[in-house]
């Protein structure tokens, strides 16, 4: 399936869930691109880097941190984030599916345990993919 077959639905579905675009850039002839979608204190991030998508979710409560979906999936099942990239429909529906559920753990109290918890996620994962011990 082409990206903006999945891209397309999910970024009108972002726009009617009350997000807005907050920034937008990119480069068509390397296929590089970058979306910042924005709704309260969440944020969606649609980059693509040479023809590779990335969704990302960031708040100003995370700092200048940006998740990924296998993050926020590990993180919500108490796994480890797979080594491997999810599809991009299957960080879309993810994301769709589980906005609610991120925002309001963000809004708890809990928001500096959920930052530690993704960033700890997302060093193991490279790690990992690195070779290096854990």
């Amino acid at each position: 399936m082409a990206s903006h077959e999945v891209l397309d639905p999910f970024v009108d579905w972002l726009t009617q869930s009350g997000f807005a675009l907050e920034q937008e850039a990119g480069s068509p002839g390397f296929g590089d691109s970058l979306q910042v979608f924005g709704r309260g204190l969440l944020r969606i991030r649609l980059l693509s880097d040479r023809g590779q998508w990335f969704l990302e979710l960031s708040s100003p409560l995370l700092g200048d941190n940006w998740f990924d979906a296998d993050l926020w999936r590990a993180h919500h099942a108490g796994l480890e984030a797979p080594d491997n990239v999810s599809s991009l429909g299957d960080q879309v529906d993810y994301f769709r599916t589980h906005m609610t559920d991120i925002q309001i753990a963000l809004g708890s109290t809990q928001g500096a345990e959920i930052a530690d918890s993704l960033r700890g996620k997302r060093e193991a994962r490279a790690r990992r993919r690195l070779g290096l011990a854990q």
